[in-house]
């Protein structure tokens, strides 16, 4: 968020753990906070698109990143919890997307839509159905839209993060950090499944957004970049 801001002078940040719509000017020295409702996203996609429209009048770039981590093993699996994880990971995207078509369309110049996707929506995995479908979908939904809007001067893109030293690193159950455990250790610095032997850092993925997001990649569409370490390139 910083690093596009600081690019093209202005950003809203609808976080969908807190209460506030933060607007940062360039440079984002300081936080404006804006009275907003929690995230909902079966209701409030309308008022976040008329929230940047009241602010900025358009809105040139829409970065879809909320999520939510889902690692029930498939015998515990259940349709509400597998039906929560879509409509946070997938249809959140495509609500979100479809409210802010308009600004889009009132943008400047060549509009952006960069989705973060996973490389769990690339490969498969255990204990990861919810999660994989969701992102799997919003691979292709990234595809589609980008051949949709490909008239209205609209690029559409996705990255595919690999593991990122975030929250969402957590473990659900609460026993640590997925990156210190055993396994990862074993499988993926031990035996170099990730070839670039750590976890990202947040700002390894910041670079590559900011690429989708600026003029270096005007005839760039349709595409997912996988931003892993090298995971998806071992066997």
């Amino acid at each position: 968020a910083h690093r596009v801001s600081v690019f093209w002078g202005a950003l809203a940040c609808f976080p969908r753990t807190d209460t506030r719509l933060f607007l940062f000017p360039s440079p984002p020295a300081r936080e404006f906070p804006f009275v907003f409702a929690r995230f909902d996203f079966c209701r409030r996609d309308l008022e976040l698109a008329h929230a940047v429209e009241t602010r900025f009048g358009r809105c040139d770039i829409l970065v879809n990143n909320a999520a939510i981590l889902d690692a029930t093993p498939v015998s515990r699996l259940t349709p509400a919890r597998y039906r929560e994880v879509v409509e946070v990971n997938q249809h959140g995207a495509v609500r979100v997307s479809l409210a802010f078509l308009p600004l889009l369309r009132k943008g400047r110049g060549v509009g952006r839509v960069l989705n973060i996707a996973s490389i769990m929506g690339l490969l498969g995995s255990r204990d990861a159905i919810a999660y994989s479908v969701a992102k799997g979908g919003l691979v292709n939904f990234t595809r589609a839209l980008a051949c949709d809007l490909a008239q209205d001067n609209i690029l559409v893109n996705a990255i595919a993060p690999g593991f990122v030293d975030t929250r969402m690193a957590q473990l659900p159950d609460g026993a640590g950090h997925e990156h210190e455990t055993s396994w990862f250790r074993e499988v993926y610095l031990k035996h170099r499944r990730l070839p670039l032997g750590r976890a990202a850092h947040p700002d390894d993925i910041a670079g590559p957004a900011l690429f989708f997001c600026s003029d270096d990649a005007r005839y760039v569409t349709g595409q997912i970049l996988a931003v892993d370490g090298g995971v998806t390139a071992t066997f």
